[in-house]
């Protein structure tokens, strides 16, 4: 697309008051690695606004952020990190999802939260989820999917059983910043959320490495969990009698 046909859409956005006038977009000319264009993800890319705001989230020429206007700057770094999203690699994950027999799902730290929380909704749909480690996973076989999250594609654990699930005929689906790692070459379907991982791939963002990741990983599982419902004919009435009773 041309750049001025894509500044026209970030501006049309704005003049449609989207996300309100205060909401800066992503910069379009710049791109990471690994979603439907290809440069180089390891070069910082900077969200518009940002650049006044340090690694402390200090604003120059007046100290700290707070809290109201720390949460609006990541809400816009995240929303930049989903309009750069592959919405055929978000296709290809919903599609491979719905058609598994059954779903496991895998991440360590804080990737490893986000997928549980993914596997949760998947259960509450209907679908048989599980989370790899827990005593009552089952084995893998033919036709089941693993959802592997790991921002940097190269967390070890999440690698070696990303390749187990390869060797037990499984397919995988990895989430991930950057498509060019060892997690990106064993996938089957790959969904590139480029936001900032802990190895320093992905948009730039003034929190913590691997925040910004795991923040819009949340939100594109979310939004499957979404259009997912809408497939399989499910309501959420019919899914909260699902939900755990025992707490």
């Amino acid at each position: 697309m041309p750049a001025a046909a894509r500044g026209g859409r970030a501006e049309e956005k704005r003049s449609s008051g989207l996300g309100g006038p205060k909401r800066d977009t992503f910069n379009r000319q710049r791109y990471c690695r690994g979603g439907a264009i290809e440069l180089d993800c390891r070069k910082p890319q900077r969200v518009q606004g940002a650049a006044a705001v340090d690694s402390r989230g200090v604003t120059k020429g007046r100290g700290p952020m707070d809290s109201k206007e720390a949460a609006e700057a990541i809400i816009n770094e995240v929303s930049s990190v989903i309009s750069e999203t592959d919405p055929a690699q978000a296709t290809a994950f919903i599609d491979l999802v719905a058609g598994a027999q059954r779903v496991f799902v895998f991440g360590e730290g804080r990737s490893g939260l986000v997928a549980r929380a993914f596997a949760m909704r998947l259960m509450q749909m209907g679908l048989e989820a599980h989370v790899v480690g827990e005593t009552t996973t089952p084995s893998m076989r033919p036709g089941d999917v693993l959802v592997a999250v790991s921002g940097s594609g190269e967390t070890a654990s999440t690698v070696l059983f990303a390749e187990n699930a390869k060797k037990a005929q499984g397919r995988v689906a990895a989430v991930l910043a950057d498509r060019h790692t060892k997690l990106g070459g064993i996938a089957d379907i790959l969904m590139v959320i480029p936001g900032r991982a802990r190895t320093g791939v992905g948009m730039d963002s003034m929190q913590m490495p691997g925040s910004l990741f795991e923040q819009a990983a949340f939100m594109f599982f979310d939004a499957a969990v979404t259009t997912l419902v809408q497939k399989r004919g499910e309501s959420y009435p019919g899914m909260s009698k699902r939900h755990t009773n025992l707490q």
